[in-house]
């Protein structure tokens, strides 16, 4: 009885996902047109409201902690306040200059010199944030251009430290050099690995696109739930956990239908044909894989922490977004208009005579 309901769902899956890629196949131009626009709409909502918090306070539940915290912040800010250490070499003007202009900024509540009876002055900055802010980002900088100019003015080294500093070059470090670098870097493996596999560039620059899309979509309805119906702002390294896993989660998926495709090709069908073959076949596998990596994810939900309960969203959102929308509507809308130039530029004269039959 198991074996037959199990059957039964897996038939039943099998002719939906065949209907949307014959759909898809049907009308390409159509398809590809509602993706686009849907992205449009997506990222200008992400881009317009978008609110990016790195202080995990701001996403952690109401636990009496985050209450007592509250208490200080509000009543009792003497009790909260972080520290900055700014640091100058061998210059006593320089050093007694700097004291001045940091006391006259707002967010300094008090500043003192120290001497070590060494070559170094030592300015101990109090500022009217507690030490995972978000406002310390800003503060920072100020402090930085602040003590730039006594440093160009006096010829003098001046270093800093304490908590504004920590949460600076901790977050926007990170954030340079992953959206800067690895995220590039990422996405280039990714590239070159299946540009050897499957023998063609265009193959994996449209992975990258169609991928980016889900999680363009997953990201704004996150934002949505979060923000606009929860109040809570998205946590900074949420984008960076989803990007990284659905980058490769869309890799998987992607290959077995184009793996897939590529036999069915070989074989004698046209491209329409081979593609929603294509996806008869490997549809309940790659929904089903998909579907248990969604519920994996969407268990973190149970959690109080609201940190978490952003991921289990956006991760499973985005896995099920790719797994029933994208790879069985978008992907054979995309390969039918691509026709031979699926295969560029390594072409193959067996698979560029067939696949030149279909019409895209």
């Amino acid at each position: 009885m198991a074996h037959g309901i199990e059957a039964k769902s897996v038939e039943l899956r099998t002719a939906f996902l065949s209907r949307m890629a014959k759909f898809a196949v049907d009308r390409p131009r159509l398809v590809v047109t509602i993706f686009l626009a849907i992205t449009a709409l997506a990222l200008t909502y992400l881009l317009l409201n978008i609110r990016i918090t790195t202080d995990p306070v701001q996403v952690m539940p109401n636990t009496p902690a985050k209450v007592g915290l509250s208490l200080l912040i509000n009543y009792f800010r003497n009790y909260d306040y972080s520290t900055a250490y700014l640091v100058i070499y061998g210059n006593k003007s320089a050093a007694l200059a700097l004291l001045n202009a940091i006391k006259g900024q707002d967010y300094v509540i008090n500043a003192a010199l120290s001497y070590n009876g060494s070559d170094m002055y030592i300015i101990t900055a109090t500022v009217n944030q507690q030490s995972l802010s978000d406002k310390l980002i800003p503060i920072y900088l100020s402090l930085r251009e602040v003590a730039n100019e006594v440093a160009r003015e006096y010829g003098s080294k001046v270093l800093i430290g304490g908590s504004p500093a920590d949460k600076y070059y901790f977050v926007l470090g990170f954030e340079r050099e992953y959206y800067g670098l690895i995220i590039y870097v990422m996405i280039a493996i990714n590239i070159v690995i299946l540009t050897i596999y499957m023998r063609s560039v265009m193959i994996p620059l449209r992975l990258v696109a169609t991928v980016l899309m889900s999680i363009t979509w997953s990201l704004a309805l996150t934002i949505f739930v979060f923000q606009e119906l929860m109040g809570i702002q998205t946590y900074w390294l949420m984008p960076v956990i989803l990007i990284s896993l659905l980058l490769s989660v869309g890799t998987d998926y992607d290959l077995f239908i184009v793996s897939r495709f590529r036999e069915e090709i070989s074989n004698g069908l046209s491209d329409k044909d081979a593609i929603v073959r294509a996806v008869e076949v490997t549809g309940p596998v790659v929904t089903g894989a998909a579907l248990v990596l969604a519920m994996a994810f969407a268990s973190l939900a149970l959690s109080s922490i609201y940190i978490l309960k952003q991921v289990a969203l956006a991760v499973a959102s985005s896995v099920i977004i790719d797994s029933f929308i994208v790879r069985p509507l978008l992907v054979p809308a995309i390969i039918v208009l691509l026709g031979k130039w699926n295969w560029w530029p390594f072409y193959n004269k067996s698979i560029g005579a067939i696949s030149s039959t279909s019409e895209p």
